[in-house]
């Protein structure tokens, strides 16, 4: 199937666009970030694009599993980078100023999925609270290890850590 093709991040921005989002970009804030500025859409259209991006394949109940499971998988993930950089007082990447919070965009589409959301409201608690978890013992491993933690090469290399740029062993 062509639609394999597309996986949940991409079919959320592709919803974008299904949703005619391109045409009333709706700025709702101005930040200024020193000599950036930076516009803030509406969120609304961000939730309207994550429901798109599943409720457009309900019909073929195998796919919508697997597409269902990778948005929350993905809202899972960015819901636990945010906590960690909160928690270690990172600076938080651009989109964190532009796209509604992931823990938001989790709570709104699993209500806008509704029956069909292949997780209960418990499964969905859970899956928030092992990634609260482990965002914090990532700062427990931090505290106790120091600022080293996260500056060994391999795949825990966090590269927004420091301003500097390091190369890791994969990239010889």
């Amino acid at each position: 199937r062509s639609s394999d093709l597309f996986p949940s991040h991409d079919r959320h921005e592709y919803s974008h666009i299904i949703c005619g989002h391109l045409g009333e970009v709706e700025v709702i804030k101005l930040k200024s970030n020193g000599s950036d500025e930076l516009y803030v859409y509406n969120h609304e259209l961000e939730y309207e694009a994550d429901y798109c991006a599943v409720k457009n394949v309900e019909h073929d109940k195998e796919f919508f599993q697997k597409i269902s499971h990778g948005a929350f998988s993905v809202l899972i993930y960015l819901h636990f980078a945010e906590e960690v950089l909160l928690l270690l007082k990172l600076k938080e990447p651009s989109i964190s100023n532009t796209h509604p919070k992931a823990l938001d965009r989790i709570i709104r589409l699993h209500r806008n999925i509704g029956n069909s959301s292949p997780f209960n409201s418990s499964d969905i608690d859970e899956m928030i609270a092992l990634s609260e978890f482990n965002a914090k013992a990532m700062k427990i491993l931090r505290d106790h290890s120091g600022d080293e933690t996260f500056l060994a090469y391999g795949s825990c290399f966090m590269s927004n850590y420091v301003n500097k740029l390091k190369v890791d062993r994969f990239d010889m």
